[in-house]
Order: structure tokens, then sequence, then C-alpha cells
């Protein structure tokens, strides 16, 4: 499930526009026999399981993609980020009560639309610095995202996964 506040979503965005990384991901490629119970999963298919990280890779793939990961069930969902909004010129990040405006753009359309459609919006003298924080926040894709992969069995993996997870 995508349990994260709105506040967590905005704090890891922030970070990354600031150029720090998200913390190390940590991810588990069990053994054939240990994914019988993981759906839809075959030994064709699967790949590595997330053990720490979900919330933060859910949160970005939901504010670069504008759609929800396959990990997540959409209805079982509390807050979703895609409603954020970045102020080009503060580089701030919020969910405004009323439709963005000014230099306000949803951070989706920023990675669906192209710099000159985004800067286009804002008012003309706000247009260089909104153009450099555009820029930026599209700077977090190229960010080197830590990741440990570990090999435990699956009583292992299961002990970790809580241990990380509380």
């Amino acid at each position: 499930h995508y349990e994260w506040s709105r506040k967590k979503a905005r704090k890891l965005i922030s970070s990354l526009l600031g150029g720090y990384t998200c913390g190390t991901l940590v991810f588990w490629r069990p053994s054939d026999d240990s994914m019988a119970s993981v759906r839809g999963a075959t030994p064709d298919n699967w790949s590595d399981l997330i053990l720490d990280g979900h919330q933060r890779l859910a949160t970005l793939y939901m504010l670069i993609r504008g759609t929800v990961p396959p990990t997540c069930e959409h209805n079982n969902m509390r807050y979703d980020p895609r409603g954020m909004v970045i102020d080009l010129v503060t580089g701030s990040f919020s969910y405004p009560e009323r439709a963005p405006g000014g230099t306000c753009v949803p951070v989706v359309d920023c990675f669906s639309l192209n710099q000159d459609d985004i800067v286009g919006r804002v008012p003309e003298e706000a247009q260089e610095e909104a153009a450099d924080t555009f820029r930026a926040l599209h700077g977090i894709r190229g960010l080197v995202y830590p990741i440990q992969h570990v090999s435990l069995s699956r009583e292992e993996a299961k002990e970790q996964y809580v241990l990380m997870n509380r």
C-alpha cells in the first residue's frame, strides 16, 4: 500500500531538488521457490523485491510518470502526491486548495511537458528563474540513488522488511 502523507512526499522531492539522495534502497532477489506466493510471479518474470524504499520509489513514480505504479492499489491510497505543485521561482512545493497559477505549476506537468510549455505559463519577468528551477527539478532523474542488494532466505527477508518498515 501507499501510506505516505503529502508532507513526506513534499520533503522527499524538496530534498531531491536540493541535490540530496533519498537514502539507500534495499532490494532482495528471492530464489525461484520463494516466489510461489507472490502475486503473478513466475520464474520467467520475477525480479528484485523492494525491502526498503517502496514509499520513496512510488512517490517518485507518481510525480514523474503521473500514474499510480503497479506496486500500489489506487483505491487503497491514503494520500495521492500527484496534486503537488512547485513554485518555479522559490522552488517550494505545496498542495494548493485551488488551481495553481502565477509561478506555481503541477509537478506532474513539469515531467510530462517540455520546458517551453511550462516556463511559458509563468509571468515573463520570472521565466529565467523558472527555467532554472525546471532544469533542477528534471535533474533529480540523474541523481545516483544508492542501492543495496541483499541475499537472504525468505524468513530473513520478512524479518528485515518488518524492521525497515516500522
